[in-house]
């Protein structure tokens, strides 16, 4: 599979979440991708409010996310240096800047960086608070640990994106449990 990255294929990132998930790094290939326009949720492990965390064209920041008002008191990412970063991010980020793909690297430094939090202003580690989230037994039926990381649900509550005519055909905005006649 290294090979395979090595030729640059079209789906680079499906063959780098294979060769992760083949050194058990499973949590990785949900986090890892194109770094254009990527959102994460972790709940800050000193105040327990929920972080916004975005990596992409519209930047790399810490926020807090409001529905009308959007991402408020934005915070830089703190992205680790490449002599920062410790395994598996150590490596991720060395394959992909051999490979060329360098906005994937420059993604998996922030995520192996630093979150500021915007209530609190403590600053924690993104990779163990996903980590943690991760590991067998963490998930919405049990208690979440403090830093812990969810995916960002860009639909208020309530609403079933599956039947929204805002996204095209078959769909509609209104609320669960609702009949669309």
């Amino acid at each position: 599979m290294d090979q395979q990255l090595r030729a640059g294929p079209a789906d680079y990132n499906r063959v780098l979440c294979d060769l992760l998930a083949l050194e058990g790094q499973y949590h990785w290939c949900v986090a890892l991708e194109d770094f254009t326009d990527d959102f994460y949720a972790v709940t800050c492990p000193h105040c327990s409010v929920e972080v916004t965390v975005a990596v992409g064209d519209y930047g790399c920041y810490s926020a807090v996310r409001d529905w009308d008002l959007g991402d408020i008191d934005r915070r830089a990412l703190r992205p680790a240096s490449a002599e920062e970063l410790a395994d598996p991010g150590r490596w991720m980020h060395a394959t992909a800047v051999r490979d060329g793909q360098l906005q994937l690297a420059e993604g998996i430094r922030h995520l192996f960086g630093r979150v500021e939090c915007p209530r609190c202003a403590s600053a924690f580690s993104f990779a163990e608070a996903y980590t943690i989230a991760s590991r067998p037994g963490s998930g919405p039926s049990t208690d979440w640990p403090s830093g812990t990381i969810r995916a960002v649900s860009t639909a208020p509550t309530g609403w079933d994106p599956s039947t929204s005519t805002s996204r095209g055909p078959g769909y509609s905005m209104r609320p669960l449990g609702t009949s669309s006649a």
